[in-house]
């Protein structure tokens, strides 16, 4: 049994209002215009940071995109001594000409123009998927790397965007088979916290188990379904 270990804490970020208004949020903004949380996901962010005020954590890696950056405050601010990277790798990804505009209006767009909405994002100066995917997964292939290389048990924080998150657990587990012992694989609530051990396994690539996935236990008080998806 090696012995030392990774634990990863996957978070997306709290709810804006574009959110709730079914907007396409992407990397709109710069500086201070950039998408903020609505006072519920500052509420959420509250509520997630309190669940893990005893989790001694080593490092934050975060967007650096305001929604994350806002999200991850309050668990740095529990963990005063905690290290924090912000990752371009790790924003949501660009719409393009898209982004501020509704959902309803991308789909009508692509229906009308017969293609599908990932080709008219594309079409329209947005990222394509596979560029989403790579990019996350380069960034979690060299900090899972990084973080086991130091030779100690490690607790790291990840927090990014429903995205690319749901992107990189689907790679993990449809394609590298990466089992989870409980929750379900979907679309990421705000603050859906998903729990992943990374274990050394000598010259082999590592072993990983999802304690959890898409928890939103946290949320109790905030009137938020347990269960936002079929089980795994």
């Amino acid at each position: 049994m090696s012995p030392h270990h990774l634990l990863v804490y996957f978070i997306r970020h709290g709810e804006t209002d574009e959110n709730s208004q079914e907007i396409i949020q992407g990397q709109y903004g710069k500086m201070l215009l950039q998408i903020q949380l609505n006072a519920k996901g500052t509420s959420q962010a509250a509520s997630l940071a309190q669940s893990l005020e005893d989790v001694t954590f080593n490092k934050v890696y975060c967007s650096d995109l305001s929604r994350c950056v806002n999200t991850a405050k309050p668990i740095i601010n529990s963990h005063p001594s905690v290290d924090v990277e912000y990752d371009k790798r790790l924003r949501e990804r660009s719409f393009g000409d898209f982004q501020t505009h509704g959902y309803a209006e991308l789909r009508q767009a692509a229906r009308e123009e017969g293609t599908s909405e990932d080709q008219l994002i594309v079409s329209r100066g947005g990222e394509t998927v596979e560029a989403v995917l790579m990019r996350t997964l380069t960034f979690f292939t060299e900090c899972t790397k990084r973080e086991l290389d130091l030779g100690t048990s490690r607790t790291i924080a990840v927090v990014s965007h429903g995205g690319p998150l749901k992107l990189l657990f689907r790679e993990l587990i449809k394609v590298h088979q990466v089992p989870c012992l409980e929750g379900y694989f979907g679309r990421v609530p705000n603050t859906a916290l998903s729990i992943l051990l990374v274990t050394p396994a000598g010259d082999a690539p590592p072993e990983m188990l999802f304690k959890t996935m898409n928890n939103v236990t946290h949320l109790r008080d905030h009137n938020q379904s347990m269960v936002d998806g079929p089980t795994i």
